[in-house]
Formats: structure tokens, C-alpha cells, sequence
């Protein structure tokens, strides 16, 4: 009885070792995986920039990291990474040039496409208006990572971002269980 209490026991560390495992090695951008510190990312992307007075993400995660130029769709973005207790949980890029209403809408609509021909329909999709405001956004959910897509238009100014992060559905925290 106890030879088969132990190989239960072990079974079960195993279960859990991989699962916490997996839990921290998610994919959100590229190479950038959730969990990774900001000297892993540094050594995944060697031409980051530090950043002195980064923004805050609703999770509370600070942007620690910067890269000042990628092409995506033809188009130049920055990429930002987010880090909360020294690990990344958030990748945001954002176009680097100011964007006229047009030109906003044009490169959101090829990113939706792109994104919607690599995971497939968004999970949720949303739009408002006001009276000096447009908002618009697509979420996509691919491996437990959640693909969020906006554009904002508020007065004349335009607002295009795109972020991956942990998905709402995988925020287990492994350490505690």
C-alpha cells in the first residue's frame, strides 16, 4: 500500500512539475515568454533599450524594456515589454508614426486580417462611438494567450495598439498549489 501511495504521490509532482512548467513558458510575442526576466529578454533581444519612465498595463505590470523599431505589415511599431515581480507578462506594439484617421484604420483592418487568417475568428470583437470618440477592438485566444487589437480615435488623434498577454483563462498561479 505504501509502495502504491508513493507512486501516486509521484505521479503526481510529475503532473504538477509539467504543468507549472507550461504555464511559464507561453509564447506571447516572437520569442518573448511569459515569465521570462528582464535579462532573458535582453538576451532574446540583445538591441532592447532600457526604459526610465515606462507605462503601466491594467495588471499593474510596468514597461521595463523597449525595442525602438520592427516591420510589421510594411509598417515601422515599437515593441514593449511588460514585467510585474521581474517577469514579463505583457508584449505591446504600437506603430512608431503618428497615424492619420485613414491610415489608422487601413493598418488595423490588414493587422485584423493577418491575425484573424493566423488564429482564426477573434473571440470577442467590439466597437463604441461618442461624440469626439471612436473605439474598436478584436480579441484572439491561442494557446492560453490572449491577442488584443485596438484602435481609438478621440478628437484628431489616433490610437492603434496591439498586446499579447497571459490569457484571462490561464492565470493559475502554479507556485501556490
Amino acid at each position: 500500500m505504501e509502495k502504491i501511495l508513493f507512486g501516486l504521490k509521484g505521479a503526481l509532482f510529475v503532473v504538477l512539475l509539467v504543468l507549472g512548467h507550461c504555464g511559464y513558458s507561453q509564447t506571447l510575442w516572437q520569442n518573448a515568454q511569459y515569465g521570462m526576466t528582464v535579462e532573458q529578454i535582453k538576451g532574446v533581444y540583445p538591441h532592447t533599450v532600457s526604459v526610465m519612465e515606462g507605462n503601466f498595463a491594467e495588471d499593474g505590470s510596468k514597461e521595463l524594456l523597449k525595442i525602438g523599431e520592427v516591420m510589421i505589415s510594411y509598417e515601422p511599431f515599437s515593441v514593449s515589454f511588460f514585467f510585474k515581480s521581474n517577469k514579463l507578462t505583457c508584449v505591446k506594439l504600437s506603430p512608431n508614426d503618428e497615424y492619420t484617421k485613414a491610415q489608422c484604420e487601413r493598418v488595423y483592418g490588414i493587422l485584423k486580417r493577418s491575425l484573424t487568417v493566423k488564429y482564426g475568428n477573434s473571440i470577442s470583437a467590439g466597437a463604441a462611438s461618442g461624440w469626439n470618440l471612436r473605439k474598436e477592438h478584436n480579441t484572439w485566444l491561442s494557446d492560453g494567450v490572449e491577442i488584443f487589437l485596438s484602435q481609438e480615435f478621440i478628437d484628431n488623434r489616433t490610437i492603434l495598439e496591439l498586446f499579447y498577454r497571459r490569457g484571462v483563462v490561464d492565470t493559475i498561479d502554479m507556485d501556490n498549489l
